[in-house]
């Protein structure tokens, strides 16, 4: 079985210990065992019955009591190494699994009320949502937070909990990742202008584009998307494969697809091409790059076919 990957944003830590609870030193002592910058060896963690316990008793703190220190930064700190223990915790009590939606439908997950925080019962979901983004109200908090997700991104840093919430300015190259100043997103509206502009569509489609939305959401999204594994299902293409992927592209992760393209086997050839500052739209966020990438695959495969005929007499 494939190994679930729960990928979290990990920080240098300070020299400095402030604010840093009992079990975060234990914490951090395991996520440097079993946390790689390829994703989290859970197997490995799963034999070892030492080391499931001791994250078993970090969790029990977590539920017993909050943070000790009244320190706004030393608090946020507790939260999101609380989060992300839960987290571990509850992929490693039912590893293996392929994914957390095995758990429960959807996104039950982070939604269902069946952790502990400061005595607390609660979900991850309001954990984050309800707790941490209202109340410190830091637009980093996400990136620090483990989604126990394969399409998370990998941090090159050394796994270890965080102590207090300076080491946030590490993040800074994560959010320009993810929403680099270069990088301008297509706009809905800008994308619809662009789209109702083309010759093939009309203004009718105004009205078919929401319903197929909707339709592809509650048909083919919720119950056949994450049952696709290509991994799996696609090792082997026979035909020339050109993989066209946006660096910001939020809505396909770039990641996997990169991953994809390399597990790939594909006799004919295949080509993985980057645009740099596009997201999920290359063909309209560098246009011209886009055509001329186009051109080039459409002239490589004109003069390979010329080149079997030339040899075929």
């Amino acid at each position: 079985m494939k190994r679930l990957f729960a990928v979290i944003v990990w920080l240098l830590l300070y020299s400095s210990t402030f604010g840093m609870e009992a079990w975060e030193s234990n914490y951090t002592r395991l996520l440097q065992k079993y946390v790689k910058t390829s994703g989290v060896s859970y197997s490995v963690w799963k034999e070892n019955s030492a080391d499931v316990q001791a994250l078993k008793e970090i969790i029990n703190q977590i539920g017993a009591s909050g943070p000790s220190s009244q320190e706004r930064e030393a608090q946020l700190a507790y939260y999101i190494n609380a989060y992300n223990a839960l987290v571990l915790a509850g992929v490693l009590d039912r590893y293996p699994l392929r994914s957390v939606r095995d758990v429960a439908p959807f996104y039950g997950f982070f939604t269902q009320n069946n952790i502990t925080v400061a005595g607390n019962r609660t979900s991850l979901y309001a954990l984050e949502r309800k707790l941490l983004i209202p109340r410190f109200q830091e637009p980093c908090i996400h990136f620090a937070i483990n989604c126990a997700s394969r399409s998370c991104p990998l941090s090159d840093q050394r796994p270890s909990s965080y102590t207090t919430y300076r080491q946030f300015v590490i993040l800074d190259r994560w959010v320009r990742r993810f929403s680099a100043k270069e990088f301008h997103p297509v706009s809905p509206i800008k994308f619809l202008r662009l789209a109702f502009s083309s010759p093939v569509y009309s203004w009718i489609d105004m009205v078919n584009l929401p319903l197929g939305f909707l339709y592809w959401v509650l048909q083919f999204f919720q119950h056949r998307f994450y049952e696709i594994d290509l991994f799996v299902r696609v090792p082997k293409l026979l035909i020339p494969v050109y993989f066209f992927q946006g660096r910001y592209d939020h809505l396909l992760s770039a990641s996997v697809a990169e991953g994809y393209f390399q597990n790939l086997e594909a006799p004919s050839g295949k080509r993985l091409v980057w645009f740099e500052n596009s997201g999920h739209w290359p063909q309209l966020e560098q246009a011209k790059k886009y055509r001329e990438e186009i051109q080039s695959v459409l002239l490589a495969q004109k003069r390979k076919k010329t080149d079997r005929r030339c040899l075929s007499r």
